[in-house]
C-alpha cells in the first residue's frame, strides 16, 4: 500500500489513501472516502492502520483519540 492508492474496506466503502506516517514501527494512512467516480468527500477522513501478518495484509481503523491527535500532528508537521 502507498499514498494515492485506491482501497475498498469490508463494509465496501472506498479510500484513497493520501499521506503517510510511521509510528512505533507501524504504518498509518490518512484517508479520504471517495464514491464511484471517484470524487472524495473531505468530511470522510480517517486515519488507518496497516497491519502485515502472514496470509496478507489489511487495514484497521484507528479509534483511540490519543493516537489520533499523535497521528494527525506528525502527518501535519510533516506537510509543511
Amino acid at each position: 500500500m502507498k499514498v494515492d492508492d485506491i482501497i475498498v474496506l469490508e463494509n465496501g466503502e472506498r479510500y484513497i489513501l493520501l499521506a503517510e506516517t510511521n509510528l512505533e514501527e507501524s504504518r498509518y494512512f490518512l484517508a479520504a472516502g471517495i464514491d464511484e467516480q471517484e470524487n472524495i468527500d473531505s468530511k470522510k477522513l480517517v486515519l488507518l492502520k496497516h497491519v502485515e501478518q502472514e496470509d496478507g495484509s489489511y487495514v484497521e481503523v484507528v479509534k483511540n483519540d490519543e493516537l489520533m491527535i499523535k497521528l494527525t500532528k506528525q502527518i501535519k508537521d510533516a506537510v509543511k
